[in-house]
């Protein structure tokens, strides 16, 4: 119970950010420009993470959300009446449950933190 508790607090807490602008002044030495990975997602931290968790995060959460409720249903069709068998599909079904709220809920608590601190610009 503890790896999950610890892994749904490792998910809100990268989740859970905070906009940083920062100034380039014109007394920069350094000769190299990082590029912005996500063309057209802006330049704010803000951005950056939205468009990680909307472009990478939630499609890939999708798919393996969807593989996991199959692999429930596959399990729950193999199981052949064994009780154990169909404990262990109960769990996988549980298990990809969660996961699909954490996702969700991810997306949630990003979009309303980034309203959140928009408004308060």
């Amino acid at each position: 119970m503890k790896k999950y508790l610890f892994g749904i607090l490792i998910c809100f807490s990268l989740l859970s950010f905070v906009s940083v602008h920062a100034d380039s002044g014109s007394d920069s030495n350094v000769g190299a420009k990082l590029e912005n990975p996500f063309k057209g997602a802006g330049n704010t931290l803000t951005d950056l993470f939205t468009a990680i968790i909307n472009k990478i995060i939630i499609p890939i959460g999708s798919v393996l959300a969807v593989v996991a409720f199959i692999w429930a249903g596959f399990l729950f069709v193999t199981a052949g009446g064994d009780e154990g068998q169909i404990k262990t599909a109960k769990a996988a079904l549980l298990y990809a449950a969660i996961g699909t709220a954490v996702l969700l809920g991810a997306a949630a608590i990003t979009t309303v933190l980034q309203n959140t601190i928009n408004s308060l610009k």
